[in-house]
């Protein structure tokens, strides 16, 4: 999917583009995130 073709000509296209990116950075930092009970030796990092 290209967005840069239709950013800045269309606000709701940047902002559809905008909110897309933030719940993928939302969804990156969730994946990375280990909760303080899920570390251990017989739970293994996500990587």
């Amino acid at each position: 999917m290209n967005t840069k073709a239709t950013y800045g000509q269309d606000p709701t296209s940047g902002a559809a583009a905008l909110e897309v990116t933030t719940k993928y950075i939302e969804l990156i930092i969730t994946l990375n995130w280990t909760p303080p009970g899920d570390s251990g030796p017989d739970r293994p990092k996500r990587h």
